[in-house]
């Protein structure tokens, strides 16, 4: 049975501009617009910096609510001895980058 059949939808939101952040304010007092997911390590440093980079680089530089999610073993670069011989290709070093989301208090999960 589905309770919502005879529901009609009003799927026009434009008046309401305060929808998003008004969602859940007192548990998250910033919605984010973009998560970064990690899930490579030490094996992969190019890949395990993207997300990173993206974060600081990009969303952050352009203004976005940006957070990063260390999964699996992306946690490894969380380690002292790791994060400073962490060097992927084309990318700054992952050293410079978490410094950077220190600076700008880019929230990190894990």
């Amino acid at each position: 049975m589905n309770v919502l059949a005879d529901v009609e939808v009003n799927a026009d939101f434009s008046h309401r501009t305060d929808l998003r952040r008004d969602a859940c304010p007192l548990v998250y007092p910033h919605v984010m617009d973009v998560l970064y997911i990690a899930a490579s390590g030490m094996s992969d440093p190019t890949r395990a910096s993207i997300p990173w980079h993206l974060a600081v680089n990009g969303s952050f530089a352009e203004g976005q609510i940006t957070g990063i999610l260390l999964a699996g073993d992306a946690s490894e670069v969380l380690r002292a001895d790791v994060r400073v011989r962490l060097e992927g290709v084309g990318i700054p070093p992952i050293r410079e980058l978490m410094v950077k989301a220190r600076d700008h208090e880019i929230p990190v999960f894990v």
